[in-house]
């Protein structure tokens, strides 16, 4: 694995956030000499630690595998490859699309994506998640519960947030609902 630098990688995402070797060993329940000697390129990390570093600095396990380490400055994403699925029941995903963008760059910052609500779509579970939120109405309106609160948004009102709140999003009135999203790293 040493060939990916991996090491280097963890490395750059924990100084970037200014982390110290002890916070993140603490947070993800590792000793600080194991991230020491996986981020010195002493040791290929398990892939279960390696599934749980990309957890916690929330990037995808495949960018560890990435073949360049040239930063990418710039990230086109063409309208044929943006849609996916989030991880929500099955009854909800049907009304549910999500138009993700920034897919591929490494280490990004914030994950922009259009949302589309097909009608009476109910999250009553919720979710929560690290960083910040902000969501732009741009068509219909939406009903958004923000731990023990609940407001109405229009077309043309945006809202933002503390995403770390158990928070759940629906159509308000059951007509379809469009809404640009952006979440923030945590951190």
């Amino acid at each position: 694995m040493s060939e990916y630098n991996i090491g280097a990688k963890i490395r750059k995402l924990r100084h970037d956030r200014r982390l110290t070797l002890q916070k993140v060993s603490t947070d993800i329940g590792v000793s600080t000499a194991l991230i020491s000697q996986i981020e010195n390129g002493h040791i290929s990390p398990p892939i279960a630690t390696l599934t749980r570093i990309a957890r916690y600095f929330d990037v995808k396990m495949v960018d560890f595998f990435a073949e360049t380490e040239e930063p990418c400055r710039f990230e086109v994403v063409r309208a044929a490859t943006n849609r996916m699925q989030m991880g929500v029941s099955a009854d909800v995903a049907e009304k549910l699309a999500v138009e993700i963008f920034a897919n591929s760059r490494f280490a990004k910052k914030l994950a922009p994506m259009i949302v589309d609500i097909s009608g009476a779509c109910r999250d009553d579970k919720g979710h929560s998640h690290g960083g910040e939120e902000f969501i732009f109405v741009m068509a219909g309106k939406v009903a958004i519960c923000y731990g023990d609160q609940s407001v109405v948004l229009e077309s043309g009102d945006c809202i933002y947030f503390d995403a770390e709140t158990n928070h759940s999003l629906c159509s308000s009135d059951g007509t379809p609902v469009k809404l640009l999203s952006i979440l923030s790293r945590p951190g």
